[in-house]
C-alpha cells in the first residue's frame, strides 16, 4: 500500500500500513516491452498494467488500474518492471486491502 501526493516538482507515494489510510494497493508487475524505451514506458505504464489487471481488479467504475515506472536512471540498468497498483476512481482513501479477485 502507499499513499500518493501530487508535489509542484512530482509526486510522493510512500509505503504505507495496509490498515491505515492509502491510495493504492500494489497488485503486481508487468515487463515492458523489451524495445520500448523510458518515455514510452512512463507514458504507457497505465495502459500495459490496464491490459494486464484492469478485467479482474477494475472491472467496473468503483477502481481504477495505475502503473509505476522506476526513474530513467533505473530503466537504463534494466529495471523496465512497471509496478501495477488498483485504487479507487473517486479518490477517496481506504483502509484495509481490497480482496483479491475471486476471493471470498
Amino acid at each position: 500500500m502507499w499513499d500518493y501526493k501530487e508535489l509542484d516538482d512530482g509526486y510522493q507515494a510512500p509505503l504505507t500500513d495496509c490498515a491505515e489510510p492509502h491510495t493504492d494497493q500494489v497488485i503486481g508487475t508487468v515487463q515492458a516491452p523489451a524495445e520500448m524505451n523510458y518515455k514510452k514506458g512512463t507514458d504507457n505504464a497505465t495502459k500495459l498494467c490496464g491490459n494486464k489487471f484492469e478485467s479482474t481488479w477494475a472491472p467496473g467504475q468503483e477502481r481504477i488500474v495505475y502503473g509505476w515506472a522506476a526513474d530513467e536512471d533505473d530503466w537504463k540498468e534494466g529495471f523496465t518492471k512497471i509496478v501495477c497498483t488498483v485504487s479507487r476512481s473517486d479518490d477517496k482513501k481506504t483502509t484495509g486491502k481490497i480482496p483479491a479477485p475471486g476471493s471470498v
